[in-house]
């Protein structure tokens, strides 16, 4: 069947959705935001958010909800692309699956890439490190917390389930019973922390061959962008020039998708560690990863246009690979309104929620909410991409715009 008119679902889907309009197909976007530039990211937008003026994403958005409502709104698609954390969670894959065909990995696929008692024989057989991991569940989590020892991290088999905890001690981990309550039939990873510089691999896989695309710098719980400890807002491609490590990176990320039979664009996150520069394998996202502009411009390639063709066993990447830096970052709604310290090293404190300003001037803007919006605290405001000849340049860059964006916040 020729393929045509392509359905993208997931909560900030617009840049998979603008990739698929570049590679001439017929766009139906079902997101959550209805961002000004997510609204003409595809030939048709169905968003989840009510009120574009108030958006609220922890109270609006839950992967049921997209999921339904993607099933509601799209009508004779030819196939759907999944984004986000619906991408990684299989029962949601499984419930679309009845109802779209899937281009890209299958529920059970994804299943697979997800369960970690299977992961971790392919980790082993592969030689791959990996930090010392207890599956667990809410009615023995705080005994299995002690078996590992503190410090520790928490955090949800199905992604973004409940926030990511680090646990110092038994002390924190009382604070956070109130959330473990509300998790109580589902699975949950306890993990040794490893302190260490947050990567990531984007691969690419037909199922017979997989090729890593770029190893990327992850950009976690940054202060500086209003982010919330182990919240993932942004990323720079490449990490740095290749060398012997990257190319180490790059074959085990190969490797481990191929072993695990997953086609189509992957992500895979590790952390370098610090001194030792050990790579420790942390998670697979079995779909598109938010790098994907930035991948884009590094290997100047149409991202959607080469997960398709893998789907068809056929491998696009080409060799080319930019001299230059991309980065993204993503800015968040804070009590501590981005964290800018001033001289005396106090923080400015501004409401829970912040209104939006005119953000139009600041170059490389991207997922920009309407003028007068109210973000709640802890949601996204916007995001900004940027690029330079060095990862300093970028990182710079990224700085800036602080600034900027807090002064357009009402």
């Amino acid at each position: 069947m020729e393929l045509k008119k392509v359905g993208v679902v997931g909560s900030n889907s617009r840049a998979v959705a603008e990739s698929a309009k570049r590679a001439g197909y017929d766009v139906y976007l079902v997101d959550y935001f209805s961002d000004l530039d997510t609204l003409k990211s595809a030939d048709r937008v169905f968003s989840l958010q009510n009120d574009p003026f108030h958006p609220d994403l922890h109270k609006g958005y839950s992967p049921e909800k997209m999921a339904e409502f993607a099933i509601e709104s799209l009508e004779d698609v030819d196939g759907v692309l999944l984004t986000s954390n619906l991408g990684s969670d299989f029962k949601m894959v499984k419930k679309l699956e009845m109802h779209f065909e899937i281009l890209g990995n299958s529920s059970g696929q994804v299943k697979r890439a997800r369960n970690w008692r299977g992961l971790i024989d392919a980790l082993h057989g592969l030689g791959i490190k990996h930090p010392k991991t207890i599956l667990s569940d809410a009615s023995k989590l705080k005994r299995d917390v002690n078996k590992l020892n503190y410090p520790g991290i928490i955090k949800p088999i199905v992604e973004k389930e409940f926030p990511i905890m680090f646990v110092n001690n038994e002390s924190e981990f009382d604070d956070y019973h109130d959330i473990f309550k509300k998790v109580k039939n589902t699975e949950i990873l306890i993990q040794e922390h490893i302190q260490g510089i947050p990567i990531s691999a984007s691969v690419l896989s037909s199922g017979d061959k997989a090729v890593a695309l770029s190893v990327n710098q992850q950009l976690i719980g940054v202060e500086a962008f209003g982010a919330q400890p182990f919240v993932y807002c942004g990323g720079i491609v490449p990490l740095c020039e290749r060398s012997p490590k990257t190319a180490e990176i790059e074959g085990m990320s190969a490797r481990l998708i191929k072993e695990l039979d997953l086609i189509g664009s992957n992500g895979i996150d590790y952390v370098m560690e610090n001194g030792t520069h050990d790579i420790y394998f942390m998670e697979i996202n079995p779909r598109f990863q938010d790098t994907l502009e930035l991948v884009e411009r590094y290997r100047e390639i149409n991202l959607v246009e080469g997960h398709l063709n893998s789907l068809n066993g056929e491998l696009t990447a080409g060799n080319y690979r930019s001299p230059g830096y991309y980065a993204k970052g993503i800015f968040f709604a804070t009590q501590k309104n981005f964290a800018m310290q001033n001289f005396n090293s106090q923080y400015e404190y501004c409401d829970q929620k912040t209104r939006v300003g005119d953000l139009s001037g600041i170059d490389g803007v991207k997922d920009v909410p309407r003028g007068g919006a109210i973000i709640q605290k802890q949601d996204p405001i916007c995001s900004v991409i940027v690029e330079g000849q060095s990862k300093a340049d970028v990182v710079r860059a990224l700085l800036d715009n602080v600034g900027l964006i807090r002064n357009s916040l009402g």
